[in-house]
C-alpha cells in the first residue's frame, strides 16, 4: 500500500512540473543564465495579463546589488518600447518552438501595426544601421517639464556635459519649461529657476488664448535655445 501511495505522490510532482513548465515562465532558474546580445528570450510583457512575448537581448547590465538587468527590443513592437527587463521576468527554460507559439497566439490579438508608415523613409540600408547602432538604447527613461514627468521613446545624442557614451543611463532629466537648459537633477533646475530665470521662450509672442501663448523663435537669436528644442524633440523621434 505504501508503494502504491509513493507512486501516486511521484506521479503528482512531475505533473505539476510539466504543467509549470508549459507555462512561459513556469519552473524559471534563479541563476543567470548564459546570454549575451542578439538572442532572443521570452519575457514578460504585461504582467496583469500575464502576457509573455519575443524580445531580442540588447545589452545586459550588471546591478550593483548582484541582479541582472536586460535592455531588450520587443520584436512585435517599435524600437520606441525597448525597454529594460530584470532576470525573473524572463523564462529562461524556453525553447525556439515555445517562443515561436507564444508568438503565434498573440498574433490573433494584436490589431496595431506600422503598415503604410516607413519609420526610417529616406536612409538607405547602410545608413539605418549605423543609425541603428549608435542609437540603439536610450540614455534618459523619462523627462520632467515643471508638474509632468513623461517617458521617453528613443537615444538623443545630449551635450557632453549632460550625457557621454560610457556614462549610466539617466533616470529623469530635468527640463525648464522656459529656457529648455537641462539638468541631472531637481535642484540645480530649482538653483537656475531663482537666478532670474525667464519667464517665456526667447522670441516674441504672437497668439493668445486664455492661458495659452504661442512664441516666434528666431534661430539665429536663440541658437542654444533651439539646439535643446531639437535634443528634446530627438526623445520622441527616431530620426530626424
Amino acid at each position: 500500500m505504501a508503494g502504491k501511495v509513493e507512486d501516486v505522490v511521484e506521479e503528482k510532482v512531475k505533473e505539476d512540473v510539466d504543467n509549470a513548465a508549459a507555462k512561459p515562465g513556469g519552473n524559471k532558474k534563479d541563476s543567470k543564465k548564459d546570454c549575451k546580445n542578439g538572442d532572443h528570450v521570452l519575457a514578460l510583457w504585461l504582467e496583469e495579463e500575464d502576457d509573455w512575448r519575443e524580445a531580442e537581448v540588447i545589452q545586459i547590465k550588471e546591478q550593483k546589488d548582484g541582479s541582472t538587468m536586460y535592455y531588450v527590443h520587443w520584436c512585435d513592437f517599435n524600437r520606441r518600447l525597448d525597454s529594460w527587463v530584470k532576470s525573473e521576468d524572463i523564462d529562461w527554460t524556453a525553447t525556439k518552438e515555445k517562443i515561436r507559439d507564444a508568438k503565434a497566439k498573440r498574433a490573433n490579438f494584436d490589431k496595431f501595426t506600422h503598415e503604410g508608415h516607413d519609420d526610417h523613409e529616406g536612409l538607405d540600408e547602410a545608413s539605418l544601421k549605423e543609425h541603428e547602432e549608435v542609437t540603439k538604447i536610450k540614455n534618459v527613461n523619462k523627462i520632467q517639464m515643471g508638474k509632468y514627468i513623461v517617458e521617453t521613446w528613443y537615444f538623443s545624442p545630449l551635450p557632453r556635459e549632460i550625457w557621454k557614451q560610457g556614462d549610466d543611463i539617466i533616470d529623469v532629466l530635468y527640463i525648464c519649461e522656459f529656457t529648455l537648459n537641462f539638468y541631472k537633477s531637481k535642484s540645480q533646475l530649482e538653483r537656475h529657476q531663482r537666478k532670474g530665470c525667464p519667464r517665456h521662450p526667447p522670441g516674441d509672442e504672437i497668439y493668445r488664448r486664455d492661458n495659452v501663448s504661442v512664441f516666434e523663435v528666431d534661430g539665429a537669436k536663440a541658437k542654444v535655445w533651439c539646439q535643446n528644442l531639437c535634443y528634446l524633440a530627438k526623445l520622441f523621434l527616431d530620426h530626424k
